[in-house]
């Protein structure tokens, strides 16, 4: 029994098949959410890396066939989860998903934002030749810490006196005390939320305050004061369904 069980042990030290994560990822909105992040990283995994035939159709790199059931044996999540993780996948644009009767076709939005090769070389060539002008522009400007980061194939820099900021607002004027108020790095997702993405809302300020007064001063006036959000992690989903919805509550 025991040669049995060692040799169905899976070495995955000896796999020639891998993917490509990003420490940025540790920055993603849904990095935090368990369910979300175990099925998203799941969909990378079993994502095609070529187009395969699949009973006379054609399914694209990047997206493969699955259902419900089978994502749920898989992850070991329950079926329940699975959607609520889709639904909020689907939110943010990071999949697509086209069911019917029979399966359900995945689709990785920008997978070859993640897993594409032409691109790799240069993006490090030129992270190379940026970082000495970066470190330039810091010393001269006299700016202890800025965290580069990348939002909505837009680059933008936020450093603490943006967090600083928003979390100031934030303890002076939202009607109630928010828990996690001092969790920089949730605050910082909800300045990611508030910053206008390429090609995509094209309604938005290019100022990520302007977005957030846009949305304060619609928020605080149209809700009930019982049902305020009373966590930062709360009213970043609610800043998530104000873009979703283009300027609007729901």
């Amino acid at each position: 029994m025991k040669e049995k069980l060692s040799k169905e042990k899976t070495s995955l030290s000896n796999s020639k098949s891998w993917v490509k994560i990003y420490r940025k990822f540790l920055e993603w909105e849904w990095y935090d959410d368990i369910n979300t992040k175990t099925l998203f990283l799941h969909f990378l995994l079993k994502a095609n890396y070529a187009d395969k035939q699949w009973k006379g159709e054609t399914i694209k790199r990047g997206s493969f066939i699955t259902s419900l059931g089978h994502l749920a044996e898989e992850t070991g999540l329950s079926v329940m989860q699975v959607r609520t993780s889709i639904d909020k996948l689907k939110l943010t644009h990071e999949i697509t998903s086209e069911p019917t009767n029979q399966y359900t076709l995945i689709i990785v939005s920008r997978y070859e934002d993640y897993q594409g090769e032409s691109k790799e070389i240069t993006n490090k060539q030129q992270a190379n030749q940026q970082t000495d002008n970066k470190r330039i522009t810091t010393t001269v400007e006299g700016v202890e810490r800025v965290e580069y980061i990348h939002i909505g194939d837009k680059p933008q820099s936020y450093g603490s006196p943006d967090i600083t900021k928003l979390q100031n607002f934030l303890k002076e004027h939202y009607p109630i005390p928010l828990e996690g108020i001092t969790d920089r790095r949730r605050l910082h997702n909800v300045i990611q939320v508030l910053t206008k993405r390429k090609n995509q809302d094209e309604w938005m300020d290019e100022d990520w305050r302007k977005n957030f007064n846009t949305f304060i001063n619609l928020y605080i006036p149209n809700t009930k004061e019982g049902y305020y959000a009373r966590s930062v992690y709360k009213l970043l989903d609610k800043i998530k369904l104000w873009r979703e919805y283009r300027g609007k509550l729901n």
